[in-house]
């Protein structure tokens, strides 16, 4: 594992894909131990690389790097090993390793990607909730990339029925990007999944991203676009599912619309169009699920709880927003809180996030 974690490590600026040096030199512990002859012989260097591949070597200490790395409770796999998921393994340059919180075992059954604007409408923040929400019942696995925006909300809609989700981010998966997703981040790292080919501590610089969008193409058996510009990080996932074989779907939107342009340009392009929500999370159901949050029976409540309740819609509220909108005092807030919980009337998604438990999405 010490070797493995040296290789899974190299900055990007001195070696881009290990995995193709990997290819010619048996392991990562032969590779840690090879000539400098040797290393010419399998690989081809540009520039100083292979200097600074030699530096970085010598100057790293393994059985410290590793010990230092067990303290941060992350786990790492690579390619050598027999758990690396199995869709990655046949994309074209695989990441070599994937740092990650939570279980790869949620991989294991169908997985779905759910992407998107980061600046996205209501209508999209609604439609990605709701098929993420639909396809979780139909045991399947939403991935997507933790953005704002429609990722959020896929994420979001796999929670709410607690569902299987992971996020493929686009720096260290020890950092949590955007801030904004603290709260969903954490979610995510305790039931779910978070996993990056970065370094631990590696920061969200914009090329990371365009690079980070074959995983989730390649972890993916099919790829949902929900509004995307003309020019998209979500174009760019699709450029890899085609080049995959993925399956692509998108939701259509008005012609003229600047979010419409890339989903409207996919069906152009042969794209599948989801034109009927429920139907096409039944026709992707694997097995049935008892679905929890879908219409339950309303119980008696008083007045003061139902002005609360009606605060609450389809999209997660802070509690601190909640308090902030309420005609009651914040004590008085949190007790109505308590007692819709009580009651089955709302739920808490996560940590002091709320939504309705009884809207018929």
């Amino acid at each position: 594992m010490k070797y493995k974690l040296w290789l899974a490590t190299i900055p990007s600026t001195i070696i881009n894909s290990p995995y193709k040096l990997l290819m010619y030199g048996g392991s990562a512990k032969d590779i840690f131990y090879m000539s400098e002859g040797e290393l010419k012989l399998i690989y081809q260097w540009p520039g100083d690389r292979l200097t600074q591949f030699l530096s970085h070597r010598e100057a790293y200490d393994p059985d410290k790097e590793l010990e230092i790395f067990n303290k941060t409770g992350m786990k790492l796999i690579t390619i050598e090993d027999e758990g690396y998921p199995y869709r990655l393994r046949m994309i074209h340059s695989p990441p070599y390793g994937l740092f990650y919180f939570g279980s790869l075992d949620i991989l294991r059954t169908r997985t779905i990607a759910i992407i998107g604007a980061r600046h996205c409408s209501e209508y999209g923040k609604t439609a990605a909730f709701n098929i993420a929400k639909g396809l979780v019942l139909g045991n399947n696995t939403i991935i997507s990339g933790m953005a704002c925006g429609i990722d959020t909300q896929a994420h979001l809609g796999a929670l709410y029925e607690d569902g299987k989700t992971a996020a493929v981010l686009g720096c260290g998966a020890d950092i949590i990007y955007p801030r904004s997703n603290r709260s969903l981040y954490n979610k995510i790292r305790t039931v779910g999944l978070i996993l990056s080919e970065y370094s631990p501590g590696t920061q969200p610089l914009a090329y990371n991203f365009p690079v980070r969008n074959r995983i989730i193409s390649g972890l993916s058996d099919i790829v949902i676009v929900i509004e995307a510009k003309e020019k998209s990080g979500s174009l760019i996932t699709c450029d890899f599912a085609l080049e995959q074989g993925k399956d692509i779907y998108v939701l259509p939107g008005r012609v003229g619309e600047p979010l419409s342009y890339g989903c409207n340009k996919l069906i152009s392009q042969g794209a599948g169009i989801i034109y009927d929500i429920d139907k096409f999370t039944s026709d992707l159901k694997i097995t049935s699920k008892k679905r929890k949050g879908r219409k339950v029976t309303m119980p008696e409540i008083n007045d003061s709880e139902n002005a609360m309740l009606n605060l609450l819609g389809i999209q997660p509220m802070e509690l601190e927003t909640i308090i902030g909108l309420s005609p009651y005092t914040p004590i008085e807030t949190i007790e109505h809180i308590v007692s819709l919980q009580k009651k089955n009337c709302i739920k808490e998604i996560f940590k002091n996030m709320y939504i309705r438990s009884n809207i018929d999405l």
